[in-house]
């Protein structure tokens, strides 16, 4: 077998996955293999049409009764198929969550492409991740309650891809912080507050959906936190150490 990125003729022993196929650029890992795959747009269906049947699955067996037989079956593909993008429900669970992420990031980035203004590029962000949450509430669940199903590298790799979008509004709310326009006595607990609170949109349907309108909930989400972001604290802004390195006091508009 040649020690290139395309491997052939691989025995039935040697198809152990221990990476989902396409997660991380369209290639399979089989072993200490990497198969690469060259149709991108056949991966990037395939694995877009397990993640949609998935959270259907999901949602109406719940996910520890649900199987990867009846994934794959919903999803029209056969056994032999299915396992060359997901071996096991922890694949798919992981390709579920990692979408998730990725939309919630796309969709920031997107609202925030063509407006230059600080304080609106902090409204738009929590107005676009506020939205995604809402549509996809039973995904915010999902992560919520089965993330620590997730075997650890796998568990590491969504962390660090969540992390990069706290990092990511962290960004822009120390611009707008800087710039004067947003008061906040510390980015990273504001950074907190803007990627939490969407949650409870999620968290507190069983009560709330009773009550409360979801296009309200998120209008008045957006302006619950930059209303607070308009009115200068008093709060000391500094944390004790050991924070991992990532709060840092930021400029009080007026201060």
């Amino acid at each position: 077998m040649s020690r290139g990125n395309r491997r052939i003729g691989l025995t039935s022993s040697e198809r152990s996955l221990s990476i989902p196929a396409a997660v991380g650029g369209g290639s399979i890992t089989v072993k200490d293999e990497t198969i690469r795959i060259k149709d991108q747009s056949l991966v990037r269906a395939r694995q877009a049409k397990i993640v949609e049947v998935a959270r259907r699955v999901f949602r109406e067996k719940g996910f520890h009764p649900a199987t990867v037989r009846e994934i794959g079956a919903a999803a029209g593909l056969t056994q032999g198929t299915l396992y060359s993008y997901a071996r096991s429900k922890d694949d798919i669970l992981f390709l579920v969550l990692d979408q998730l992420v990725r939309e919630y990031q796309e969709a920031v980035k997107a609202a925030i492409a063509q407006e230059p203004d600080p304080k609106n590029r902090v409204r738009a962000t929590i107005r676009a991740f506020t939205e995604v949450v809402s549509q996809r509430q039973d995904d915010i669940l999902l992560i919520y309650h089965e993330l620590h199903a997730l075997e650890r590298t796998r568990r590491r790799k969504l962390l660090a891809r969540t992390h990069e979008f706290f990092e990511d509004v962290a960004g822009i709310v120390e611009k707008a912080a800087v710039d004067g326009v947003i008061s906040t006595p510390n980015a990273y607990f504001t950074t907190q507050v803007i990627t939490f609170l969407p949650a409870m949109i999620a968290l507190r349907r069983w009560d709330m959906r009773d009550h409360l309108a979801s296009r309200d909930v998120v209008e008045w989400i957006v302006d619950f936190i930059m209303r607070g972001l308009e009115h200068t604290s008093d709060v000391d802004g500094s944390a004790p150490n050991g924070a991992g390195g990532q709060t840092k006091l930021t400029k009080t508009a007026g201060g």
